[in-house]
């Protein structure tokens, strides 16, 4: 979305992202003032599992500032004194856009803190979120505003998630944009475009190609360049004809695959697919099998299969894909991954997802170089003693728990 560029084209650069061809960059070299808001310095979506920026990267960076506040809510809290956290974000960003008013502007806002661990608590936006945006509307600060309201996915662990409806809301997150009403009217072409294609197949690399469209319309210029490597302007012509494949999407977050009923759990190919599974996941934690416990397959929950993946990636001989939710022991954690099966040999398309969560069960691997990695399939030697023994003296009747 602020790159256009996939995974595979990002060289790692030490966990700095500094060098990066970021939009906000293009945005000020065309004359705009920046601005970037996010209200949990830990899981911020620059510095998770990784360093973040040496110097600041936009005109107004909120970060030392959260940092700073987080010093007086013990860093986990919804709010500072008796006010929230985010709409101190939203109160920031108001305060941008009302100084900077005749002036072009990005802004980059995300909140993530209610409802990161639990979905029910993005509840807690509505009200800060309304009020900042009529307040702003209200004073004509969004006349001349392209305005996204997005999430960056849905639901990824929890009951929800574990079924198919929360498979595809994982990969369909929220996704709103709202364009001034005088550029309805004057730009009635594009503003039809960006409607027509609610319907059609598009990912982040069209946001990409979307906000270059916007700085060149800002210019006057109303045939874009080429806007985006992969991706189309959300405002242009879209074909119909697009696949998840030509937008580089992997085949594990594609909703275009038709796994149009469930398969049946018992039957030998997904028991064979399961069983495969846990054995590289154990192969996975090889180097750290002195402190992660070995897993074995538990349960087998889901499984789906679609008959044909030729009309994603055009490659008609595989026998199938198959989509398969599970649980290992001693962990209980859950899993979903993606399989090709061929000539009964399986392939891995993607990662292994965790579905569940994991706090703190992964902690004999916090400072491994491989954390990202292995706090998902980690499972403590230690803590699993302590559970086994607890279990071993719960059946002979002699545990006792104080509070």
């Amino acid at each position: 979305m602020l790159l256009g560029l996939t995974i595979e084209k990002i060289n790692d650069t030490g966990g700095f992202f500094d060098q990066y061809p970021f939009i906000w960059k293009d945005f000020m070299k065309a004359g705009y003032m920046t601005f970037i808001g996010e209200d949990d310095s830990s899981i911020s979506t620059f510095k998770y599992l990784a360093h973040g920026f040496k110097w600041a990267p936009v005109d107004y960076y909120l970060r030392p500032f959260m940092l700073g506040l987080e010093t007086t809510n013990g860093g986990y809290k919804l709010c500072s004194g008796n006010v929230l956290v985010l709409q101190t974000i939203f109160d920031k960003l108001s305060d941008f856009i009302t100084t900077y008013h005749d002036v072009p502007k990005f802004t980059f806002s995300f909140i993530s803190k209610p409802s990161h661990d639990d979905h029910n608590g993005l509840g807690i936006v509505d009200l800060p979120l309304v009020r900042t945006l009529k307040d702003l509307n209200s004073r004509g600060l969004l006349d001349n505003t392209v305005l996204i309201v997005f999430g960056d996915h849905g639901n990824r662990y929890g009951p929800v998630r574990n079924t198919y409806q929360g498979r595809l809301e994982e990969n369909l997150p929220a996704f709103y944009v709202s364009v001034p009403r005088w550029f309805r009217k004057e730009q009635s072409d594009l503003y039809e475009n960006l409607k027509l294609n609610r319907n059609k197949l598009t990912s982040n690399v069209d946001i990409y190609a979307t906000l270059q469209d916007i700085i060149q319309l800002g210019q006057g210029i109303m045939s874009p360049r080429i806007t985006g490597k992969y991706g189309t302007s959300l405002l242009r012509t879209i074909s119909t004809n697009r696949t998840c494949d030509d937008l580089k999407i992997p085949n594990q977050f594609c909703v275009c695959q038709a796994f149009f009923h469930a398969y049946s759990t018992e039957s030998k190919i997904v028991r064979d697919i399961s069983q495969w599974i846990v054995k590289e996941i154990n192969t996975i934690l090889t180097n750290v099998s002195h402190v992660c416990s070995d897993l074995t397959l538990n349960e087998i929950s889901h499984a789906w299969r679609s008959d044909n993946s030729s009309n994603i990636t055009g490659n008609s001989t595989s026998d199938g894909d198959y989509v398969i939710q599970f649980s290992v022991l001693p962990s209980h954690a859950k899993f979903e991954v993606t399989i090709r099966c061929y000539r009964q040999k399986f392939t891995l398309i993607g990662d292994i997802l965790r579905t569940n969560e994991f706090r703190g069960e992964s902690y004999c691997v916090a400072s491994h170089k491989n954390v990202v990695v292995l706090e998902r399939y980690c499972y403590c030697r230690k803590q699993s003693f302590i559970s086994a023994k607890l279990a071993h003296s719960a059946t002979n009747k002699t545990v006792r728990i104080a509070y």
